[in-house]
């Protein structure tokens, strides 16, 4: 099994503000899905956290859980 943590990253090519995310879970096994993570984003200088999950564990086959970021401002990269 892969060890953790885990990262994915997204560059705009200009800053956006994000106001949701969407994640699903892994088509081969819903018990390794996402249990905890942090959303960050940058400017291209400094990261701030802009979303933070615990404990979700409520994984269905084929459903999307949809996050809204409480904190709006624009970014250019997303982690």
């Amino acid at each position: 099994m892969a060890k953790y943590p885990r990262w994915i990253a997204y560059e705009f090519e200009s800053p956006v503000v994000v106001n949701k995310y969407v994640l699903a879970p892994r088509r081969s096994s819903l018990t390794e899905s996402p249990k905890d993570w942090m959303f960050e984003g940058s400017d291209g200088v400094s990261r701030v956290i802009l979303d933070t999950q615990k404990n979700i564990t409520n994984w269905k086959e084929k459903e999307k859980k949809e996050f809204h970021l409480p904190i709006k401002q624009n970014i250019k990269n997303t982690v």
